[in-house]
């Protein structure tokens, strides 16, 4: 197996610009400069290579082609003397578990000699230095050099993130550095643990994610950020948002309660997001969980009446290095209305759910409602 690297790897464009950006500032390092920006703690050049190639895994969970003996990029870097020892067993041990999860365990109903050819072939390439660094590393490279769906790649995203400061932003280290475990823990979860036969208990969220929405179940972004002003470069709040949470809240109190989890996507299969762009527009000095938290309760305090102390609790559970908070809604003893001025007059909308909708109830379907749900 190979310990020490000297020679050329194959890189793709993007990787080979943040590796001149690298080497430029250890350059200014050396002369005694002062280099702007984060990539210069990378101790060693190679070590965004390493780091692209494990997220590529991560992210495409796609084994190399085994048909070659190299995989051909853009651009190529040399290199000289460089021990990746540590790289190359972690990546083969997880290329290994990829293999067994694709195509599974041996049983009576298998050709086993078939199966065991197959299995030999791998490990000769995986554990062979030539494939290794022409054709694994570069492989998965550029893996981690494709765009994902409207963002740039995440490649692209590492290189810009010198010029990134706020913590929120894509390009941000403290966001890749989410992201990445995020796709760590879930290559860990959905490839690893099952090529081992093990199980492991699912966290509150991992639950929560599995189940559709319904009667006592409802999935929000954002509670107050804009996330399609978010496309387009514009950080803002959205009053409808804040308010449509206030619905969901009132018609939960008014039905049989339930949960409301803050933070997950709308689209299927649903992925968590985070509060990193909430605390980013929250009204309160405190840009954080303390100021989420703060806020949400000062809003419903002042619009939801009447006030059912203990009624709603508001929790926080990380999951892959981002924050999601969990409204626990208690079903309401009587009714409750959310407050709304109309015509300098301030009424009582009536909210109820119905299935996994939310619908306000007006007139004689509220009074015939309010009868049957607390006679």
């Amino acid at each position: 197996m190979i310990t020490k690297f000297k020679g050329n790897i194959q890189v793709t464009e993007h990787m080979y610009e943040l590796l001149n950006v690298i080497s430029a500032k250890k350059k200014e390092e050396k002369e005694g400069k002062t280099p702007s920006g984060h990539l210069v703690k990378f101790s060693r050049i190679i070590d965004p290579i390493i780091l692209a190639a494990f997220y590529g895994l991560y992210k495409s969970r796609t084994l190399p082609p085994t048909e070659v003996d190299e995989y051909p990029l853009e651009k190529s870097y040399e290199f000289g003397n460089i021990d990746i020892s540590d790289f190359a067993d972690k990546i083969n041990h997880f290329l290994f578990c990829l293999w067994v999860k694709e195509n599974g365990l041996p049983n009576q109903k298998m050709n086993v000699m078939d199966y065991r050819e197959k299995l030999y072939n791998f490990i000769s390439k995986i554990i062979s230095d030539r494939y290794f660094v022409n054709v694994i590393i570069p492989f998965y490279v550029q893996k981690a050099d494709e765009a994902e769906g409207e963002r740039s790649s995440f490649v692209h995203r590492l290189w810009s993130s010198d010029t990134i400061p706020i913590i929120n932003e894509i390009y941000s280290p403290e966001y890749l550095a989410a992201e990445f475990d995020r796709e760590q823990t879930d290559f860990i979860n959905e490839v690893i643990i099952p090529a081992a036969n093990l199980e492991i208990p699912k966290t509150r969220i991992e639950t929560l994610l599995s189940i559709d929405e319904n009667q006592t179940l409802e999935f929000k972004s954002t509670f107050l950020y804009d996330l399609r002003a978010g496309e387009k470069g514009i950080n803002k709040a959205n009053p409808d948002l804040e308010r449509a949470l206030l619905k969901e809240i009132c018609a939960f109190m008014n039905s049989e309660g339930g949960t409301i989890v803050i933070g997950i996507s709308d689209d299927k299969p649903r992925k968590i997001i985070g509060l990193a762009n909430d605390y980013l527009v929250l009204p309160t000095r405190k840009k954080d969980r303390d100021g989420f938290e703060v806020h949400l309760r000062n809003v419903i305090k002042a619009f939801i009446v009447p006030e059912v102390p203990g009624s709603v609790k508001i929790n926080f559970e990380t999951q892959g290095g981002l924050e999601v908070c969990l409204i626990e809604v208690e079903k309401s003893d009587k009714q409750i209305f959310l407050k709304r001025s109309l015509e300098g007059k301030e009424i009582g909308e009536f909210w109820i759910r119905e299935g996994n909708t939310t619908s306000q109830l007006i007139g004689p379907a509220m009074v015939e409602y309010i009868k049957k749900h607390w006679h």
